[in-house]
């Protein structure tokens, strides 16, 4: 039993034991380097990978899917209406009289105004039907202040009654997305390009977005890490796109109409997006969709 004692001999990990290079080849998938008199001066430089021996690598290709946010509020829907009209009822029903003599002067303008807005209150809360508060409530006209009245701002845009699918001003409680259909193929897809060697993926969608749409816009790049990827294969294995899509909010301004492989852009819905390319290119649409949202 001694004999086996001294034969076993308790093994150390240091520092120099993981820097050996039998360590080295547990922690990576680097293959050993065959022996050579001379050692590489840049042994961390990246190696590209071939698939198979007449195969090449995948184009590597940035996009960015460029939202303008909804700028109105969305219509409620009819049991949202019916909620807020029951709260508005309780609510009402329930509420103390306001004490108008203590805080208005009796035949003061300030009166009349406030008789006219609780009446449209009541109105609101408890239709047409409902009787009005005072008797002898004059209209807005008769008070003398006609600039008071607040006028609500139509929701369906002038965009939006001529189909210019290009302003901005469309669908206000949408989000909208830029499209671009090019020049070469006609196809619709997103503003993309291909990255450069060493060159960090957000920043390659930055570049690309202005290329392809010009200067004239403010936006901004959500994040450093792409959100979805699409990958179309070639004639051959191994060959073809990876296209990495990257989420940017559109600030200011408005991407150029036309350039030399752009022929023309358009701000589109989801379900707009969907049917320009669920028939054209039905894949790309299946990588993209989940990506978007009302």
């Amino acid at each position: 039993m001694n004999a086996v004692r001294q034969r076993i001999r308790p093994i150390r990990l240091s520092a120099y034991n993981l820097t050996t290079p039998t360590a080295r080849r547990w922690q990576s998938t680097e293959a050993p380097a065959e022996s050579s008199s001379s050692s590489s001066p840049h042994p961390t430089t990246p190696v590209v990978v071939k698939i198979g021996p007449e195969s090449k690598p995948y184009r590597l290709l940035t996009s960015v899917i460029l939202t303008r946010a909804p700028i109105l509020t969305p219509e409620p829907t009819p049991y949202e209406s019916a909620y807020l009209a029951y709260q508005r009822r309780i609510a009402r029903a329930l509420a103390n009289p306001f004490p108008e003599d203590f805080y208005f002067k009796k035949g003061a303008i300030g009166e009349r105004r406030f008789a006219i807005a609780d009446n449209e209150r009541e109105i609101a809360a408890f239709g047409e039907h409902a009787r009005p508060i005072k008797k002898n409530i004059v209209d807005i006209e008769d008070s003398g202040r006609e600039d008071d009245v607040v006028q609500l701002m139509d929701r369906v845009s002038e965009a939006d009654r001529t189909g210019d699918v290009r302003s901005l001003n469309r669908k206000g409680d949408r989000s909208l997305y830029l499209l671009l259909k090019t020049a070469r193929e006609s196809r619709w897809r997103f503003p993309q390009g291909q990255a450069l060697k060493g060159e960090a993926l957000h920043k390659a969608a930055e570049r690309d977005l202005i290329q392809e749409c010009g200067r004239n816009m403010h936006f901004w790049i959500v994040g450093r890490q792409p959100v979805g990827v699409f990958q179309r294969e070639g004639p051959i294995k191994g060959e073809g796109d990876k296209v990495f899509f990257f989420k940017g909010h559109i600030m200011a301004g408005q991407a150029v109409g036309s350039t030399e492989n752009i022929q023309d852009f358009a701000w589109l819905t989801m379900e707009e997006i969907g049917e320009r390319l669920e028939q054209s290119d039905k894949a790309y649409w299946e990588a993209v969709r989940y990506i978007l949202s009302r």
